[in-house]
């Protein structure tokens, strides 16, 4: 689109795009939310999402040892 000069049809394309990507990335962030809330739960004061398209993690920080979970 963009080498014929069509922008508009260019835009409407990556909107679309965006929509579909927004329906994955809010599954995505509720299961990563639910991360957190587990480790919150278990003694979690702050936590931290690391990483990137290929893979991530949940970095959390607890003052009190005993309280971490360990998967």
């Amino acid at each position: 689109m963009l080498l014929r000069g069509d922008l508009y049809l260019f835009a409407s394309l990556m909107n679309s795009k965006l929509k579909r990507e927004g329906n994955f990335l809010k599954l995505l962030l509720t299961s990563i939310q639910q991360v957190i809330d587990l480790g919150m739960k278990n003694g979690g004061t702050d936590a931290k999402i690391c990483g990137s398209g290929g893979g991530g993690s949940v970095l959390f920080f607890a003052e009190d040892r005993r309280n971490w979970l360990v998967s």
